[in-house]
Parts: structure tokens; C-alpha cells; sequence
């Protein structure tokens, strides 16, 4: 879930706490600590350390180059009951979160593997949240939109959450993506669970299609070159777009991510049509919006009497051949 822990408290007074937490939590638990490491968890979670341990190590060695893990030291508690781990995320409403990190204090949360559904995907969870620490180590993340964070830290981490096209598809279908504010206000963890999902989809969904129109080098160039500059001037810089422009790039890509989820999930010939009518509306709703903003524009740049004419009197061009 990232170093996303916002709503009325400030981030710094939130880390505070998530580490005060950890801290009266965890006193009497055991802790499993390698190099860096440090794992702290309930006796009957032991193998759960050990494989924690594993996938962390392996992760470090396997984005050395790219996101170097350093010196600080990294913690992770291990929650044994949901109790215990609904401490640190009393900011988000959906039960379904498994995973936090305060990536400023190197700290990360995860329910026990006992307390998940059969199919979470423990490990690609882990590696999300250990990416959000590497990511604030290694780039200036205050330049970095939320939507990105998150998507990048899934990209990485090859978690199979929401890695299915198909909730992207049937949001665009249905005229359901967030706009830009919409987008960095639901990944807060304020909203409601079903916006929660359809921002991290969303966000996904974008970051994948910026790596394929920069390729990988020149996303990670990006992505460091958030160093000296906000995010519109990385994406001017690198990506030839304005941030109005990747949206509208990235929406119109949508229409074959559509039409493909619909063909793979055995749709009908009468339902890819009607998608595909959908979709051609919504396109051309779009073109007539641009075409209402150009005349507006051509409309405010029109010539106006000068101050010694009459404002009244028709133009030159205006008088009909019966007027003369």
C-alpha cells in the first residue's frame, strides 16, 4: 500500500506513530534480524520470518542496480492477528489492505499469512511494500505523483493483484476512471473500498503504458530525473507529453485493451459490437468536446470594434449587396 498514510494528521506525525506502534506492539515478540534486516513476529510466524527474509534479500540483490538498498536499516513486523495490524491503518477503509510501509523510517506491516485469503499473493505484497522503501531511498518521491508510486511499485514487484486488463476495460466501457484529482485522492485510502481498487487499477494501467512508450531505460530515467524536476517537466523532457496529453494518449489506448478483454473473455459477437459502439460514442463525445473548446478559443480571439467605432454597427463584411 506505500508510504501513503495521509488524511488529517501529518505524514511526519503518521510515521511517528507507525513507529511508536511497532514498538509497544511488538515488544515481546521475537525478531529475526540479517544485515540490514530486521523482522519481528509472533513465535508461531517463524516461518514466516525465514521466508520474509528470503524474499527481501532477493529482492535487495535483484534491483541493486536500480534501486540500491543502502545502510539503513529496513524493520518489518509481521502482525499475528487483525487486530494488531488494523493499528496502523486506521487511515484506510478497505479491509481488503494487507500490507503498509512508512517508507521515511524504513518500516513495513503485513498481516500474517494466516490471517489472507487463500489466494493473496503474500510475496508479490512484501515485494510492493519493500519497493515503496527502495523508491524513497533512490528518487525524489515528493515529485512523484501518487498514482505513479504505486504503479511502479506493482510493476516491480510482479504481484498478481489487479493485474487483470479486463477492471481498466470495463471502467472505461462504463465511463468510470478517475480523473487526475480523483486518481491521487482515492489512492489516500480515504475512499470506498470499490474506488480504492479502481485507483490502483487505474494507476497500473497508466504505468504500464508509460514504460511501453518510454521502454524501461527511459522510464527509470524519468523517474531519477524527478531529482531537479516536478513531475510535468520530467514527462515535457522525457516523454514529448504534458500530463493533459498522457491522459488523453493513455485514454485512447483503452479502446483495444476493451475490445481484446472482451474477444478473451468469450463475449459475444452482439456484445463486442455493443462495446465497440460504446466506444465509438465515447470517442466521439470527446472529438466534440475538443471541437466546442477550439470555438470557444477562435470565438474569444475575434476581432472587436476598435474604441472609435461603433460597437453596434455591423462589420464590412457583414452588409448584404441589398445595402448598397
Amino acid at each position: 500500500m506505500g508510504s501513503r498514510l495521509t488524511g488529517y494528521v501529518p505524514r511526519a506525525a503518521i510515521g511517528l506513530i507507525l513507529v511508536v506502534l511497532a514498538a509497544e506492539a511488538t515488544a515481546f515478540a521475537d525478531t529475526l534480524s540479517e544485515g540490514v534486516f530486521h523482522i519481528e513476529y509472533a513465535e508461531r510466524d517463524a516461518a514466516v520470518a525465514r521466508e520474509s527474509l528470503g524474499i527481501l534479500e532477493e529482492t535487495a540483490a535483484e534491483l541493486d542496480e536500480r534501486l540500491p538498498l543502502g545502510e539503513d536499516p529496513v524493520r518489518v513486523v509481521i502482525a499475528a492477528t487483525s487486530q494488531e495490524f488494523r493499528q496502523y491503518t486506521v487511515h484506510f477503509n478497505d479491509v481488503r489492505v494487507s500490507g503498509v510501509a512508512e517508507s521515511a523510517h524504513g518500516l513495513i506491516v503485513m498481516k500474517s499469512p494466516r490471517l489472507l485469503p487463500p489466494d493473496a499473493d503474500y510475496v508479490g505484497i512484501l515485494r510492493h511494500e519493500f519497493i515503496h522503501i527502495l523508491l524513497h531511498r533512490n528518487v525524489a518521491v515528493d515529485n512523484m505523483p501518487r498514482w505513479l508510486n504505486e504503479g511502479t511499485a506493482m510493476i516491480v514487484s510482479k504481484e498478481r493483484r489487479l493485474t487483470n486488463s479486463l477492471h481498466v476495460a470495463r471502467m472505461y466501457v462504463q465511463g468510470r476512471l478517475l480523473t487526475y484529482a480523483q486518481l491521487n485522492q482515492a489512492m489516500s485510502g480515504s475512499g470506498r473500498a470499490g474506488v480504492l481498487s479502481d485507483a490502483y487499477a487505474q494507476s497500473l494501467s497508466m504505468t504500464r503504458f508509460l514504460i511501453e512508450r518510454l521502454g524501461e531505460d527511459g522510464f527509470w530515467d524519468l523517474l531519477h530525473a524527478l531529482d531537479t524536476m516536478t513531475f510535468r517537466e520530467a514527462l515535457e523532457t522525457k516523454a514529448s507529453w504534458t500530463p493533459q496529453q498522457f491522459i488523453e494518449a493513455w485514454q485512447r489506448s483503452l479502446w483495444a485493451i476493451a475490445l481484446a478483454s472482451a474477444l478473451m473473455s468469450g463475449f459475444t459477437l452482439f456484445q463486442v459490437m455493443a462495446i465497440l459502439a460504446v466506444i465509438g460514442y465515447l470517442r466521439k463525445r470527446r472529438q466534440a468536446r475538443k471541437l466546442l473548446r477550439r470555438w470557444d478559443d477562435e470565438e474569444r480571439d475575434f476581432p472587436r470594434p476598435h474604441a472609435w467605432e461603433d460597437p453596434d454597427a455591423a462589420y464590412v463584411w457583414e452588409y448584404d449587396e441589398d445595402d448598397a
